[in-house]
C-alpha cells in the first residue's frame, strides 16, 4: 500500500482536461515524487481504478474514482480503509477533516489550501472552520499572503501552516522564435489582427478576476490611439462556456470597442500552453483576493511580462518593474499607463519577459514544488 494519500476536492473526475487549478497542479508535481514517495489520488466519479503515468520512466502514482460527489467522503473513507496510508493530505475541503481524523485518529492529516473561498462563512461555519484547522498535523498553502490571512484569524494555527509556491513546467511553456510566433498568432486569429499588439488574458470570467477593467482600459487605449487587440480566454468555470449575466455583460461592453476584443472559449490545459507565445503581454487585473495566481506564471515562463493588480499572492511572483508591473486593485487608469509603458518601450517589455523566464526556472517548477513537499512529507513518514 502506498504511504500517501491525497483526497481531491471532489469537484472533477480525474485524470480531466478540464479539471480545475487544483487537480492539475496536484498531478503535475505528484507525479515527480515516485519513486521516492508512492502515493495514491482520489478523486470522484466515474467510480474506478487506474495507474497514471507522469514526467518518469513508468507508473507515477496510482488513482482511484470513487463515486459521485454527494458520496465523496463516505466512499473515500471506505478507500482509506483498504488503502491504510500513512499520510492523509486533504486538497481544498477543510470540512473533511473532523470525520477523517474520527475515523483515522493514529494517521497524520494535512490540509492543503489552494485559497480562501472554502473558508469562508458562506462556505463553513467559524466553529467547524475552526474546529477543522486545529484537527491538521500541517497546513499547506501557496503564498505568504494566504498564510498572514489565515493567522489574523487563527493566530493557534501559525507554526502549522508550510508555505509552499507552485509551479508550473517550464518545458512546455516557453518562448517561440518569431516564425513560429508570427505562425501561432495565425493560428488563433484571422486576417490582419496578428500585426497589431496582442493583450492576453487567461482564466475564470467571473467579477473577482477584473476582466472589465481591461475592457475598459481597451477603450482608454482606443481614444489615445493606440491599436490593441485584447484576447479574452476563459469561461465562467473550469472547461464550462456558460453565459452568465456577467458573461453577457462583457459581450455588451465589448460591441463598442469593435475589433478590439476578441473572446476565446474555454481552451484545455493541455493546450493552453499553445496561446502565450502568441501575445505580447499578459494582463491579470484580479480584485478579489488572490492567493497565488498560477497562470502569471505560465505567462512568464512564456517570456511575457506581465501587467497584474498588486494582489495578494501575485505580489510574491512579479516583482514590480522586474518581470513585470504591479498597479492598484480596481483602477483601469494604472492599467492603460502600464499597457503604454510596456508597448512603447519594447527592450524594457523584452527584458522583464526574459526575466520573467529566469525567475520561474530558478523558483517555480514543479519540481520545486515536489522537492519541497518531500520535505514536508519526511517530517511524518
Amino acid at each position: 500500500m502506498n504511504p500517501l494519500l491525497i483526497l481531491t476536492p471532489g469537484s472533477y473526475p480525474i485524470p480531466s482536461p478540464r479539471a480545475s487549478s487544483v487537480e492539475l497542479a496536484l498531478f503535475s508535481w505528484a507525479s515527480l515524487l515516485h519513486p521516492t514517495i508512492p502515493l495514491t489520488i482520489v478523486g470522484k466519479e466515474p467510480a474506478d481504478e487506474g495507474i497514471m503515468n507522469g514526467k518518469g520512466v513508468g507508473p507515477s502514482f496510482h488513482y482511484i474514482r470513487c463515486g459521485d460527489k454527494r458520496e465523496y467522503l463516505m466512499k473515500s473513507i471506505e478507500v482509506i480503509r483498504r488503502e491504510k496510508p500513512k499520510i492523509i493530505q486533504v486538497e481544498n475541503r477543510p470540512h473533511f477533516l473532523p470525520a477523517l481524523k474520527k475515523n483515522f485518529p493514529e494517521i497524520p492529516l494535512l490540509l492543503s489550501l489552494h485559497s480562501f473561498t472554502f473558508l469562508r462563512s458562506d462556505s463553513i461555519s467559524p466553529s467547524l472552520r475552526s474546529q477543522s484547522l486545529k484537527l491538521a498535523d500541517a497546513i499547506l498553502v501557496n503564498s505568504h499572503a494566504l498564510k498572514r490571512l489565515l493567522v489574523r484569524q487563527h493566530a493557534e494555527i501559525g507554526e502549522k501552516i508550510e508555505v509552499i509556491p507552485l509551479g508550473v513546467d517550464a518545458d512546455r511553456f516557453h518562448p517561440l522564435p518569431e516564425d513560429e510566433r508570427q505562425r501561432r498568432r495565425r493560428k488563433f486569429l484571422h486576417g490582419s489582427e496578428w500585426n497589431r499588439p496582442i493583450l492576453l488574458y487567461v482564466g475564470r470570467l467571473i467579477p473577482q478576476k477584473g476582466v472589465h477593467l481591461l475592457l475598459q482600459a481597451v477603450k482608454r487605449l482606443q481614444m489615445e490611439k493606440l491599436a490593441v487587440l485584447l484576447l479574452i480566454a476563459g469561461g465562467n468555470k473550469y472547461g464550462i462556456n456558460q453565459e452568465t449575466p456577467y458573461v453577457s455583460h462583457l459581450k455588451r461592453e465589448a460591441v463598442s470597442l469593435k475589433d478590439s476584443v476578441r473572446f476565446l472559449p474555454y481552451i484545455p490545459h493541455d493546450e493552453i500552453h499553445q496561446l502565450y507565445p502568441a501575445a505580447d503581454l499578459f494582463l491579470m487585473p484580479s480584485i478579489g483576493f488572490e492567493a497565488f495566481g498560477l497562470v502569471n506564471l505560465e505567462a512568464m515562463s512564456s517570456c511575457l511580462p506581465v501587467v497584474a493588480s498588486r494582489n495578494g499572492g501575485i505580489r510574491e511572483i512579479i516583482r514590480h518593474e522586474k518581470e513585470g508591473l504591479l498597479v492598484p486593485i480596481g483602477e483601469p487608469e494604472p492599467i492603460v499607463q502600464a499597457v503604454k509603458t510596456l508597448l512603447l518601450n519594447p527592450p524594457l517589455a523584452k527584458e522583464m519577459g526574459n526575466r520573467g523566464r529566469k525567475r520561474v526556472k530558478a523558483h517555480f517548477t514543479w519540481h520545486h514544488v515536489a522537492h519541497r513537499m518531500r520535505r514536508v512529507y519526511g517530517r511524518f513518514l
